[in-house]
């Protein structure tokens, strides 16, 4: 994850650094743009050092890992919630409402049959309407494919 080369009068760092900047900066380190890396003056290499910093860059990295995984588990708490739960209902009816306006106006998205239209996948253009599905005799055709409705042959 790190490289190091040494020159003649520095040591340079390069790899996934930024975690660690603060650490390189405070070695005395500065920031080369056209070589894209660290340097360091070449007195302070030593395995010791490279090994340091290897270290601090692992227990930053788990440390992000650790903050999204927590970030993610939030997310999905808040999906599986009430509040959650009404918000994606409330995006998905503003979407088609979205889409339904838009065909209106350009024609577009004909697919969505009209404003009460649940969509099932937006990328296959399949929806459940059941205010437009026709009645066949034995069931409601509710579902649409880009703008057919689904009969199952």
């Amino acid at each position: 994850m790190l490289a190091f080369t040494t020159t003649h009068e520095s040591l340079l760092i390069g790899g996934k650094t930024f975690l660690i900047k603060e650490n390189i900066k405070a070695l005395g380190g500065a920031w080369d743009p056209s070589r894209s890396s660290w340097t360091l003056p070449v007195s302070l290499d030593s395995e010791a050092l490279r090994s340091d910093l290897r270290d601090h860059l692992k227990a930053a990295l788990t440390k992000e890992r650790q903050q999204r995984a927590l970030e993610r588990a939030s997310q999905r708490a808040w999906e599986r919630s009430p509040e959650g739960i009404a918000a994606a209902e409330k995006a998905e009816r503003d979407r088609v409402a979205w889409a339904f306006k838009k065909k209106q106006t350009t024609g577009d998205y004909f697919w969505i049959c009209c404003p009460e239209c649940r969509v099932m996948d937006w990328a296959k253009m399949h929806t459940i309407c059941h205010p437009c599905g026709e009645w066949d005799g034995q069931s409601l055709n509710a579902y649409r494919i880009k703008g057919s409705i689904y009969t199952g042959t």
